[in-house]
């Protein structure tokens, strides 16, 4: 007889413990990540355990995924968190020591923790190391590469500790892993690809497809604004504001649009752009069929590290590749990003920084009927690798889990 939990949930002799900093249902591209991972599992098999801003939010399911909540989030309504740093601090120890109950009540047979944020990485080290469970960590980003100074020698302590316990350390992307295989070749044989993932396709993309002929064309861009895409995504929209007649566009964002305006200097108001808010997971899918083109753009400068443009593989591009859209892409030319859309050819893709080139992109991807065709056949081919369920059975025979 399989012993129950207090949310009636069978415990198997063996789960997995997923940690994670941003989960459902926090916005953005960790929990996004976060969730469609988890997901691919039997609801017995894992339990996914994160940050909240509530102090006694507890356990409980979003989506058939059951999560357990600590209170280790500082900030105003979702922003603002490096002025709680310090204080954020001071939540660390109590964390650790919930941690350390739960696991001695739970037993977990293995690991995965996620970054980026230092705080669950180090947390989880540490809750591995001392009742010896098997731990895997899993970057979203790259940490020591995109520090500097005192932040850098903090991370270049906990990332060591954490390379060295992991069994495997994955990260996100074929060029991602590439690159920390030449950066830390002592690593190399324990790094692997663990791709963001979907569960389920849409409708076939191919039955969408109703080609518009003449403007106005609607334009969609989805997703979260920052260092890792302003520059870019602020350079498409001020074109884009140029030619009002041709191209309505929408944002769907957890970005606050003052957010936009006063740190970012994208004022949406004088651009006539439509800043729609936030669109939840899994109603994501249905937006598309509202729109003719996908948009996706990519940091080139900014106040991150190159090496960090260089490995960034937006969240956004997995819906947009099942959207059944044509996507326009604006990318660097040196980024990982830019050499997966090369091998598909599955948008149409603009790698200089200058509004002539992108107006020619959207020419392309808005008049050329055959080219969208075949970037939407494109896309569809490029999501195959992306298939949660494939994703994670090979996951699970690499964390030892596979029955």
């Amino acid at each position: 007889m399989e012993k129950q939990n207090a949310l009636n949930v069978p415990e198997p002799s063996k789960k997995l413990w997923y940690i994670s900093w941003m989960i459902p249902p926090s916005q953005g591209g960790s929990s996004y990540i976060t969730h469609q991972l988890a997901k691919n599992f039997e609801s017995q098999e894992i339990v996914v355990l994160g940050g909240s801003r509530k102090l006694f939010q507890g356990s409980k399911f979003y989506d058939g995924v059951l999560y357990h909540y600590f209170f280790t989030e500082l900030n105003w309504k979702g922003h603002g968190d490096r002025f709680f740093f310090l204080p954020r601090l001071l939540l660390f120890p109590i964390f650790v020591l919930n941690l350390f109950k739960l696991a001695k009540t739970e037993k977990p047979v293995a690991i995965l923790t996620s970054f980026p944020d230092a705080f669950f990485l180090f947390a989880s080290w540490l809750v591995a190391r001392f009742f010896k469970i098997k731990l895997f960590s899993y970057f979203h980003n790259t940490y020591v590469d995109n520090r500097h100074g005192f932040s850098k020698w903090i991370a270049e302590k906990i990332q060591a500790k954490v390379f060295s316990d992991s069994s495997l350390i994955f990260v996100m992307s074929d060029g991602m892993k590439d690159y920390y295989k030449l950066q830390y070749p002592e690593y190399a044989q324990k790094i692997a690809t663990l791709p963001h993932t979907f569960d389920v396709y849409p409708k076939d993309p191919e039955s969408k497809v109703n080609f518009k002929s003449a403007p106005p064309f609607r334009l969609i861009l989805i997703g979260t604004f920052n260092n890792s895409n302003i520059e870019a995504t602020g350079r498409l929209l001020k074109l884009l504001s140029k030619h009002r007649d041709t191209y309505l566009v929408d944002i769907f964002t957890s970005t606050n649009k003052n957010i936009l305006k006063l740190k970012w200097g994208l004022d949406l108001d004088a651009l006539v752009i439509n800043h729609r808010g936030f669109v939840k997971q899994e109603n994501v899918n249905a937006l598309f069929e509202n729109y003719d083109v996908c948009l996706l753009t990519h940091g080139f400068t900014g106040e991150y590290t190159e090496v960090e443009y260089q490995t960034i593989f937006p969240t956004r591009t997995i819906p947009l590749l099942l959207s059944g859209k044509p996507i326009l892409a604006h990318s660097p030319l040196n980024s990982f990003l830019t050499n997966f859309i090369q091998k598909f050819d599955c948008a149409e893709l603009v790698t200089e920084p200058s509004e002539l080139s992108l107006l020619n992109g959207l020419l392309r991807v808005t008049e050329d009927s055959a080219r969208k065709h075949q970037l939407i056949l494109n896309a569809k081919v490029a999501a195959h690798s992306f298939y949660g369920p494939t994703v994670v059975r090979n996951l699970k025979k690499l964390l030892g889990l596979a029955t």
